[in-house]
């Protein structure tokens, strides 16, 4: 009876050394480069030629948005991007946070006068969807300088509550810029949604 236990013993450390060695160990010596990690990742999506055929993306998730500069807030909501060969969008919807716009931009363009003297003045309007003026800032923005190199562009920005009574809709910020040096002006206008 012992010799057969010991039979028992020694064929079950023979089957653990004959499996032990046909699995392959995990060698620390083979590294992936970059390089081999993004093949790697390409062949998972799919055959080159297939990966060819997409030319259109479209991803959507959640964002957050924490406004630190000019005031202070944060708003939830849904993001989505998408992209057509080399054109992108990137559409955020805010559902939550205090219901504000915020608007930064770069004023470029204008003439110098002497000592690279700059004069500009902008106005911010705001548009409901039939195109009717519900906002108008009271007076100009103005930003006159003088500096001994000229300044590349004029940063500028602007906040806008909105009521609680706004009716969802595409609305528009119609800003007007003024150079009172090169006396001339413009006009753009920038759209976003209210949901």
């Amino acid at each position: 009876m012992t010799t057969y236990h010991h039979l028992k013993h020694v064929v079950l450390i023979l089957a653990v050394i004959l499996v032990a060695s046909t699995v392959p160990l995990a060698s620390g010596d083979k590294k992936l480069s970059p390089t081999d990690v993004i093949s790697k990742h390409l062949e998972s999506i799919g055959p080159p030629e297939q990966r060819a055929r997409v030319t259109t993306t479209k991803l959507s998730g959640t964002c957050s948005l924490m406004v630190k500069e000019g005031g202070a807030g944060q708003a939830e909501g849904q993001a989505m991007m998408t992209s057509k060969g080399d054109m992108n969008m990137i559409q955020l919807t805010f559902t939550t946070g205090d219901p504000a716009v915020w608007v930064k931009f770069d004023i470029t363009g204008f003439k110098y006068g002497e000592k690279n003297k700059t004069d500009i003045s902008y106005t911010t309007s705001f548009l409901s969807p039939t195109g009717k003026v519900l906002w108008t800032q009271p007076e100009p923005a103005v930003e006159q300088s003088e500096s001994f190199y000229p300044k590349r562009y004029v940063a500028a920005q602007m906040g806008l509550n909105l009521l609680p009574n706004t009716r969802p809709g595409e609305y528009t910020i119609v800003l007007t810029v003024k150079d009172l040096i090169g006396n001339q002006s413009v006009e753009s206008k920038h759209t976003f949604e209210v949901q």
